[in-house]
């Protein structure tokens, strides 16, 4: 399916590629790990955020141990740029909200794969943009 496929450069333009130094599932304490994320991609964020019809966000995480669970990662990450999210956390870095919302309407694809019983807590971010 070419809709799904991230590196297709006629349709998608990624906007940011970053490795933080955690592999946050969500629940417990997530607004410290929403900021833990914005504050790891906040130097590499570019400054200028170009036009795009939606989102997509593409997660490979590596986390120590056996026993979490994938899905409840992209909450976070998602979260974490939402400009709606942001605001409410009182982040202090407002300028890595990317949309408005965390909704369908904003972000229409998050992939995530992920490795267990790694030697490091990771997650790749890689956000792409759908062309207008």
């Amino acid at each position: 399916m070419k809709a799904w496929t991230l590196d297709d450069t006629d349709s998608y333009f990624k906007f940011l590629c970053a490795k933080i130094p955690y592999a946050h599932t969500w629940g417990g304490s997530d607004r410290e790990k929403r900021e833990e994320i914005r504050r790891a991609v906040a130097p590499s964020f570019p400054l200028n955020i170009p036009p795009a019809r939606w989102w997509a966000l593409r997660l490979y995480t590596r986390k120590r141990g056996d026993d979490w669970d994938i899905e409840n990662i992209p909450k976070l990450v998602v979260d974490a740029f939402s400009k709606d999210q942001i605001g409410k956390d009182r982040s202090a870095y407002p300028e890595v909200g990317l949309f408005a919302y965390d909704t369908i309407d904003y972000v229409r694809i998050v992939q995530v794969a992920g490795e267990p019983r790694s030697d490091e807590d990771s997650t790749i971010v890689e956000i792409f943009g759908a062309k207008p």
